[in-house]
């Protein structure tokens, strides 16, 4: 609650500064609205991965601490049931916009 707090005023910022393009900076426009809220997301992250590392509630979970190596078995079950989900998902929207034509 804290970051998203410290959040809307920068978005806020961010969008004046890259929509209108004051203190000499080129109007973006639209595009300009993309830019301050990804910039906005990635100070939302920064902000929380500090907090996590430096955060006396969070010590005891040890969060950054270590990553077990990948598992391929693991892996390969997802990929066994997400290819065909994402292939019916993808053929759906392609007959949906030869559809359309």
């Amino acid at each position: 609650m804290f970051i998203t707090l410290i959040a809307l005023p920068l978005n806020i910022a961010f969008n004046f500064v890259f929509i209108f393009g004051p203190f000499g900076l080129p109007a973006f426009g639209g595009i300009g609205a993309g830019i301050a809220t990804s910039l906005t997301y990635w100070f939302i992250l920064i902000i929380t991965i500090f907090i996590i590392k430096n955060g006396e509630r969070f010590r005891p979970y040890r969060i950054f601490t270590g990553f077990p190596p990948p598992s391929f078995v693991k892996i390969k079950e997802i990929l066994i049931i997400g290819i065909p989900i994402g292939l019916s998902i993808f053929l759906k929207q392609v007959f949906s916009l030869l559809l359309l034509f």
